[in-house]
């Protein structure tokens, strides 16, 4: 009990203290919607005084309220309501959408062409503004069965993917009450609560990694509650950009790490969620989440001076490529040698994505050599001196966790892999005989794996699907050669992989920018060696 009140005492006072916002005589930074929690019964969150709450309409819903603990509760929801396309290309190239329309006519089906802005279209800033068209048919369909009815049929003239559109958001009316007094609001969904600082209490991070928790976390700005397409509670964070890399850049690079490194994680990072919501890739309910799954935010509390100053001397810069804003991805050790994009994900070769040495020398020193199986393993073997290198002792403290990523061993018992197998693929494939690496990527990083089994033969694809096929918690990386260890019956007792980094290994490995930033290297010098072909500049 004197443990949980001290903890409440140090929250309260961390969302209670307030300093001035720096403002700057430039345009308006955009403000972004940053999803926190989705699917929730309930949320609990705390605020260090008093609150207002506006409708969306703008009216008062209460004015300087006080309390600070609160849960948030639904009592009643009005459901969304939908309608379905079949969809036969999207672009954003108006006469591409143009000649895609004539293709569907001439297989004697009627097309429609529906142009929707970009949500960042809203903040008028000319390198994001565009318009995704969507070559459909003309029919709508009210359920997606009706819908995979009406594909099925097709199939064998045209290939069509369901598209499904919101026409009626999900509603209704949200409570929060005191857990401490007898006090409570009601407001429609979507109002927002203002006050300057706002907790969060039990929020998931890392979920199906190594480094998975539940935090307690401190945000700055607005926060927004929604009644989500499955009648459960959304809670929003509603902020500035340059506020929300606050939040970011500690948050995915040790802030110990050397300010020119950090800055050039903050352009990353900024372009990043700058390009995600221009490819009109938001959620319905928010621009971009706060997990690995779009870039980890954890608001307030990891905040520290040298990151804000990253931020800060940064301001409005990203990467482009041509005149389009790179999604600038990132992993945090290579291992020596980062990855082409389309090894790893589905889509087209970038040409400022493609994987290089990590180290001084040209670019493609290794010319492709490290898909070889025996190369590979030499390399894994031979822990050479590249930038995310940290195995010397004379590395600064912030470094030294980064360690047991560039070189790692692991052993996993037979039994363990079928487990973790058969729940990432659903594949049943009786006991695992052996594994074997298919094919590589340009950095060694398996890109196929097949799965030998009493029962079944198959191939598991992709770099990440790998990797949690493996271990449940997630295998560091699938850089790694195998070996497998005999036991009774012909069946192998347990297999060890001997692997190199951390991550996806795609862009600026963190570790080496770190690394670069150490031998004296400015942050554009470390995009420009991860990112090959971009220009940096600012779009506010």
């Amino acid at each position: 009990m004197r443990r949980q009140f001290i903890w409440m005492i140090g929250l309260i006072a961390l969302i209670g203290c307030s300093n001035p916002t720096h403002r700057r005589d430039r345009n308006p930074e955009p403000i972004i919607r940053v999803g926190l929690l989705e699917n929730r019964d309930e949320i609990y969150f705390m605020v260090g005084g008093p609150f207002s709450i506006f409708r969306a309409d703008g009216r008062f819903v209460a004015k300087s309220a006080r309390g600070t603990k609160w849960k948030a509760r639904i009592v009643r929801s009005d459901s969304a309501v939908f309608e379905y396309r079949l969809r036969y290309w999207m672009t954003a190239d108006h006469k591409l959408a143009f000649e895609k329309s004539h293709e569907l006519a001439e297989k004697h089906l009627r097309p429609q062409i529906l142009e929707m802005p970009s949500p960042v279209n809203r903040w008028r800033i000319k390198p994001l503004e565009r318009v995704i068209y969507h070559v459909v048919l003309w029919e709508t369909f009210p359920t997606r069965q009706a819908a995979e009815a009406r594909k099925r049929e097709l199939a064998a003239r045209v290939g069509l993917e369901i598209m499904e559109m919101v026409k009626k958001p999900a509603g209704g009316i949200i409570e929060i009450a005191s857990t401490e007094f007898p006090l409570s609001y009601r407001f429609p969904s979507g109002s927002l609560i203002i006050t300057d600082r706002f907790a969060l209490l039990d929020v998931p991070v890392g979920e199906g990694f190594h480094w998975a928790d539940t935090l307690n976390l401190v945000y700055r700005g607005k926060l927004q509650f929604l009644i989500n397409r499955n009648n459960k509670l959304t809670a929003v964070n509603v902020l500035p950009i340059e506020t929300y890399l606050r939040g970011v850049v500690p948050a995915e690079m040790n802030p110990g790490f050397p300010l020119e490194a950090l800055k050039a994680q903050a352009v990353a990072a900024r372009s990043q969620v700058l390009e995600k919501i221009a490819r009109n890739q938001a959620h319905e309910d928010f621009d971009i989440c706060a997990t690995v799954h779009c870039q980890v935010y954890r608001g307030l509390v990891r905040e520290s001076e040298s990151s804000n100053q990253a931020v800060r001397e940064t301001s409005g810069m990203v990467l482009f490529f041509g005149d389009k804003i790179l999604d600038a991805v990132y992993s945090g050790v290579c291992g020596g040698h980062t990855e082409n994009n389309e090894s790893m994900w589905a889509g087209n070769p970038q040409p400022a994505l493609r994987g290089i040495f990590d180290g001084k020398g040209r670019p493609d020193l290794l010319d492709g050599m490290l898909r070889s199986e025996e190369r590979v393993r030499r390399w894994i073997d031979s822990k050479p001196p590249v930038y995310c290198n940290t195995l010397d002792d004379d590395i600064p403290t912030a470094l030294d966790y980064t360690k047991k990523y560039f070189r790692w061993q692991e052993t996993l018992k037979r039994e363990e892999l079928e487990a973790s197998i058969r729940k990432a693929t659903g594949q049943l494939f009786g006991q695992l005989q052996d594994l074997q690496v298919v094919e590589r990527g340009v950095s060694g990083r398996a890109t196929r794996l097949r799965v030998i089994g009493t029962g079944a033969t198959f191939d598991i694809d992709r770099e990440l699907t790998i990797r949690r096929a493996l271990k449940e918690k997630t295998l560091y990386s699938t850089c790694f050669v195998i070996e497998k260890h005999n036991g009774t019956n012909g069946l192998p007792a347990s297999f060890t992989f001997r692997g190199a980094g951390w991550g996806h290994g795609v862009g600026m490995c963190q570790t080496g920018a770190a690394g670069m930033a150490l031998q004296g290297m400015t942050f554009d010098q470390i995009l420009k060696h991860y990112y090959q072909g971009v220009k940096i500049g600012a779009v506010y």
